[in-house]
């Protein structure tokens, strides 16, 4: 799987090269399957400093989350036209009893920790 993402790396550098280093390394970091894991080391391919891969890493990670949180209800009613989505929807719906609830509110508290800590842990263990 590293091979895999290393691949993918280079090759998106190799077809990015046009950019700035900086828009490489957010597209980069903005995609699922590299994310933070292959921004800074695409940074360091790319001769920029560790503190600047970074940011612009972190960057980059974060900027699917504001289209996501703004087109998902919109996407949502529209697809409810459909059966299959429409089954989903109301099933979902129905079990989110907790949406309010103590144990909702630490359950995104984790999984947000869980994110941080995944994206972080590499640089702490040397």
């Amino acid at each position: 799987m590293d091979n895999f993402k290393k691949t993918i790396q280079e090759g998106l550098i190799e077809h990015l090269s046009f950019l700035p280093p900086e828009a490489i390394i957010v597209i980069i970091s903005a995609l699922p399957i590299i994310e933070l894991r292959g921004g800074l080391p695409a940074g360091a391919f790319l001769d920029l400093s560790f503190q600047s891969a970074l940011v612009y890493s972190i960057l980059g990670n974060l900027l699917p989350i504001a289209p996501i949180l703004l087109l998902f209800r919109p996407i949502s009613k529209w697809l409810v036209r459909f059966n299959f989505y429409d089954r989903f929807y109301h099933f979902s719906q129905e079990d989110s009893f907790l949406k309010n609830s103590l144990e909702f509110q630490v359950g995104v508290l984790l999984a947000v920790l869980s994110v941080i800590t995944r994206n972080f842990s590499p640089f702490l263990v040397k």
